[in-house]
């Protein structure tokens, strides 16, 4: 909906129309006529909600700020294009290999505006990866026994700890020297032979 919007004194008067149904009231600055428009018609039961509402100033000098809208939107719109021309140039020198700085030199423009609109990004560099040590190579014997068909048991840590021990002491106890029996006090004095028996007629023979 058009709403005209023509400036007296400090105000502005306001102008707009619904379906042939007019309304007319004021404001004291341009962005307060939306809300004072939908106010006014809904007074008569008009909603608006629905409604977008296009506020024209009239006034001896709004050619002038229409001009300087339009110089204004063009300005953005030349700036945009001159951006992203850039952006390519850009793009294209730091593709043929130039510095940073030769190319702000040859666009006329700083090494950080450079940086802003280069497109290229360097990838970091990749590591490589991290290589494992070899397996140490199984001993002779169990080579062999593998080819032959043969399997491999790996006993535990703690077992074979357990063996060395056991070995070690099997090599002290042959290599001290056995210990000699101990006599045997009680039987030597039960013996026939240490203690001969005396008989009666040994006795009597002696005496005689």
């Amino acid at each position: 909906m058009r709403v005209t919007a023509t400036r007296s004194g400090d105000w502005w008067a306001i102008e707009a129309e619904h379906d042939g149904q007019p309304i007319y009231t004021q404001a004291k600055r341009l962005d307060q006529v939306d809300e004072l428009v939908r106010d006014a018609f809904a007074t008569l039961d008009i909603d608006l909600a629905d409604e977008s509402i296009d506020v024209v100033p009239v006034l001896g000098s709004a050619d002038v700020a229409e001009a300087a809208r339009t110089a204004s939107k063009q300005a953005a719109q030349a700036a945009k294009a001159a951006s992203e021309s850039m952006r390519r140039a850009v793009s294209r020198l730091q593709g043929d290999g130039l510095p940073v700085r030769d190319v702000a030199v040859l666009l006329d423009i700083s090494p950080q505006r450079v940086s802003q609109l280069s497109s290229v990004r360097v990838a970091a560099p990749k590591r490589a990866p991290l290589k494992k040590a070899p397996a140490a190579a199984p001993a002779a014997s169990k080579v062999a026994k593998r080819a032959a068909g043969g399997s491999t048991t790996v006993k535990p840590a703690a077992k074979r700890g357990a063996l060395v021990k056991e070995s070690q002491r099997d090599q002290r106890s042959r290599a001290m020297p056995a210990a000699k029996p101990k006599p045997d006090r009680l039987a030597e004095k039960d013996s026939p032979h240490e203690r001969p028996r005396v008989t009666i007629a040994a006795i009597r023979s002696a005496s005689r």
